[in-house]
């Protein structure tokens, strides 16, 4: 599994983006922690 993470921000510092994550495995993708901006990205 490779982990990938989208961006480096938290809760607390928006300004860095979220904390979120993603992997594919069998093709599909399972997003990790993410809110509601995590589409920008």
């Amino acid at each position: 599994m490779d982990l990938q993470f989208l961006d480096k921000g938290a809760a607390f510092n928006p300004k860095e983006g979220n904390n979120s994550a993603y992997f594919i495995e069998n093709n599909q993708l399972f997003l990790i922690d993410c809110g509601e901006s995590v589409f920008e990205c």
